[in-house]
């Protein structure tokens, strides 16, 4: 028995337009019905089709699935299958530290109200940063904003971080840098080095808080006096800047404009 084109591509779930690839690439072959002039295939061509949705499965495209079917030795094969396997792994770890951001992030969101204006004593996590604008004025540095586009498409790994120098906090000088933040356990997957642009938070001792920002305008130093007036009240020596994650923005009409950041001064 000889089947039509259509009725194939719905028991097996590839497209008409699949099976036209691969009869053009020569994996299946299909025969001319005499009588109405369609495409016909057997059903030797829909167990080549399943091997063929299989290698789709795996990940590989039509031209590589077609390929593995009419080109390849059973080493080749294998050394195809191989190297597909140890991408999946990567892909797999992947997702997994994305559900582990996900889940992170939305713990901070659901305590965000919660957690605003209060201090506590924290370890906090380890954190590579750069920095792209300073008091709103975009860098001019080229391999920076050529490093700025790479993290940007690290996303979610990477996300929009603060760093208010320890001076502007201690004299209220309205000066802060925003940048782009990766986590030190997310780093070295990601290939992550410190160097002249990249700078290392190492893990440490801080006051943490979570700032809630309304309206459009630039971030009010004076917004965390607070934070730093807790470290002092608690015996607690400020040695570094200040740094943050951003937790939430919404984005609403003005002056509703909202956004959250966790924020650690570092102490000890």
């Amino acid at each position: 028995m000889r089947y039509r084109i259509s009725k194939i591509a719905r028991i097996v779930g590839v497209t008409t337009e699949a099976i036209r690839f691969y009869e053009k690439k020569g994996v299946i072959t299909s025969a001319k019905d005499e009588e109405n002039g369609y495409r016909t295939y057997n059903v030797l061509d829909i167990g080549t089709l399943l091997r063929c949705r299989t290698y789709s499965q795996f990940g590989f495209s039509l031209s590589e699935a077609a390929q593995l079917i009419n080109d390849c030795t059973l080493n080749e094969a294998n050394k195809a299958l191989v190297k597909q396997e140890a991408y999946l792994e990567h892909e797999i770890e992947r997702y997994q530290r994305m559900l582990r951001r996900l889940r992170e992030v939305n713990r901070m969101i659901a305590s965000a109200e919660e957690d605003t204006g209060s201090c506590s004593i924290v370890l906090h996590p380890g954190i590579f940063r750069i920095d792209y604008h300073r008091n709103g004025i975009l860098t001019e540095d080229q391999e920076l904003l050529r490093i700025f586009s790479e993290w940007s498409n690290m996303i979610p790994f990477s996300f929009v971080s603060l760093r208010i120098p320890l001076q502007s906090l201690r004299e209220q000088i309205q000066d802060y840098f925003v940048g782009l933040g990766i986590l030190e356990e997310d780093a070295a997957f990601l290939g992550i080095e410190e160097n002249h642009y990249i700078h290392h938070f190492s893990p440490g001792l801080a006051v943490c808080t979570t700032l809630k920002v309304v309206g459009r305008g630039p971030i009010d130093i004076r917004s965390l006096q607070y934070l730093y007036d807790y470290a002092l009240r608690h015996d607690l020596e400020p040695v570094g800047d200040a740094f943050s994650q951003m937790v939430l923005a919404l984005y609403r009409s003005t002056p509703n404009h909202t956004r959250y950041y966790r924020v650690w001064l570092p102490v000890r």
